[in-house]
């Protein structure tokens, strides 16, 4: 098998950390049942490494055939965009992202910390901007709940409610000049028969 690289990429030249053998003995396999995450990066990772290659089973890829490498050619720092950067990407000005002090819950969670700000893989950065459009861009802006809980243009819902609300009118005012009270069940019922007619 070969050897984990680990440790934050250089630019260049590139530089390969090679830890020291891991003992299978000091690490356990988790139950799915008593699982979580752990918060911080995981400590003596190559215990769990070794517990792994010592449990494989039968038949399974030969270790010399297996590569495990933690280097991830999208998280090297030359890689990484900041905030003018990521305005670029999602297409909008660098002014109008969200506040990096008062907004940070609105940015995509940064893949490292520089004194210049937070920086972000490209992949999350692309990501985010996909997801800022679906929620800011003019089809959001521009769109409304209708009494079906779909999204449709604005001026088609605010129609929809108009004519729904004059059916509903004149259905309960063809019920109370045949003498029912408007105190009796049904108003409900009318507010339903008359958005389906209006839509």
């Amino acid at each position: 098998m070969t050897p984990a690289r680990y440790g934050t990429p250089s630019p260049s030249p590139r530089r390969t950390c090679w830890p020291r053998p891991g003992t299978a003995g000091n690490a356990r396999v988790a139950k799915i049942a008593e699982f979580t995450v752990p918060e911080g990066p995981l400590p003596r990772w190559h215990d769990h490494l070794a517990l792994w290659a010592a449990s494989r089973r039968p038949g399974s890829r030969p270790l010399d055939r297996c590569v495990v490498d933690l280097l991830a050619p999208e998280l090297d720092p030359v890689e990484l965009v900041g905030r003018a950067a990521l305005a670029q990407i999602a297409e909008i000005d660098a002014q109008d992202l969200p506040h990096e002090k008062y907004g940070r819950k609105d940015l995509p969670p940064p893949q490292a910390e520089t004194e210049a700000g937070p920086l972000w893989s490209k992949p999350v950065a692309r990501d985010w901007a996909e997801q800022y459009h679906r929620v800011n861009g003019p089809e959001a802006l521009l769109s409304g709940r209708s009494a079906f809980g779909t999204d449709q243009p604005l001026g088609l819902v605010a129609d929809h409610n108009h004519l729904t609300k004059i059916i509903a009118d004149s259905l309960q005012d063809a019920e109370d000049r045949r003498g029912k009270s408007r105190l009796r069940p049904g108003a409900s019922q009318h507010e339903e028969l008359a958005a389906h007619l209006a839509w």
